[in-house]
């Protein structure tokens, strides 16, 4: 195209405020390729990393790494709620 014929054609914002060319967007949850890999990758050899970062954490003394990796491998359950029976009604 020539300049005299690019002049012509929409410059700037293609979409009116607020309007998207891809509205609905990426779908919620969905991964990168890259990171999917990445993640396929881990997951084949899972078992050897988490072996080699215990064995460092716990030789070289890091507490940070060997939190992390607890956190990991064993996080806090949140999905058993904790009742609590009140024995008296509480005062206003």
């Amino acid at each position: 195209m020539t300049a005299d014929k690019t002049a012509k054609q929409q410059r700037g914002r293609p979409f009116a405020k607020g309007e998207s060319g891809n509205p609905k967007g990426r779908p919620q949850g969905s991964r990168h390729r890259v990171s999917l890999l990445v993640e396929s990758l881990i997951e084949a050899r899972a078992e050897d990393i988490a072996n080699v970062a215990l064995k460092n954490a716990i030789e070289g003394g890091d507490p940070v790494l060997l939190r992390a990796l607890l956190d990991r491998l064993a996080p806090p359950r949140k999905e058993r709620p904790v009742t609590v029976e009140r024995t008296k009604p509480l005062a206003r």
